[in-house]
């Protein structure tokens, strides 16, 4: 069972539900005939994943239905602290033009709505040992400060550059299962209070793996985003006190 590469696809999964979801109208809209597909896909793979986790973990099955009960109300619980009929037509129309009235109507809202991942973040912890868990702690955690970020300016860091979005998320899993597949079985399997330099330059290569996807991809501002949660998974590991750090690294 790759423990650890599981985890890292989680905080990339993570990452698309704050980024794509964002991302303008206006050019740069995912083709979902293709990328719908692709996410149900992954998402079944890592439930799968997850499962067998669980099992793991508890030798039941009731951790991971709990599981699946708290994500299934995950939706409502959104829809309850959203307008999600206003925003799903002001995010249709969302354009350079636009942005300035739709982030600030939005954000707040969304920023509120993340209330809504402490439940099934809570039944997922059960099914991770103790530093797994902080890792998932750190990287639901560090949600408000990328949702910050996209916000920051009426949605700046999507009109920069004149990035193609749409490539790099319709991609997004793919990017994340190769690189993270850049982690060894021997690293995946060690406890990660063990984790030494060889097991950290294995985090590092995954990290600029998603940096050059990024950038032939044209989307080179996702990184910022990523290295939020890069930055949030690396505090809880034994690396943070090696040299493993993002250019943007502030502490």
């Amino acid at each position: 069972m790759r423990t650890f590469t599981t985890v890292i696809c989680v905080v990339v999964s993570f990452i698309a539900v704050s980024t794509a979801k964002s991302l303008p109208g206006e050019g740069n809209q995912i083709d979902t005939s293709t990328s719908s597909s692709e996410e149900s896909t992954d998402l079944k793979e890592y439930l799968v994943q997850i499962q067998t986790m669980c099992y793991e973990k508890t030798n039941s099955s009731e951790a991971f239905d709990a599981l699946l009960t708290s994500m299934y109300g995950v939706p409502d619980c959104i829809q309850g602290m959203v307008d999600l009929p206003s925003f799903m037509q002001d995010f249709a129309d969302l354009s350079a033009s636009t942005r300035n009235k739709m982030f600030p109507k939005y954000c707040s809202q969304i920023r509120s709505a993340l209330v809504c991942l402490d439940p099934p973040k809570e039944e997922f912890r059960k099914c991770l040992d103790a530093n797994d868990a902080v890792i998932l702690d750190g990287v639901v955690n560090a949600m408000p400060e990328a949702i910050d970020l996209i916000c920051r300016n009426n949605g700046e860091i999507l009109y920069k550059d004149n990035a193609n979005y749409h490539v790099c998320m319709s991609k997004y899993s793919s990017y994340a299962a190769e690189c993270a597949g850049m982690v060894s079985n021997e690293t995946d399997f060690m406890e990660i209070s063990k984790f030494g330099p060889s097991q950290c330059d294995e985090l590092t290569n995954v990290r600029n793996c998603m940096g050059g996807k990024f950038d032939e991809c044209n989307g080179p501002q996702v990184m910022e985003v990523f290295d939020i949660f890069w930055r949030a998974l690396i505090k809880g590991t034994p690396c943070k006190e090696m040299n493993v750090s993002t250019k943007n690294e502030e502490d």
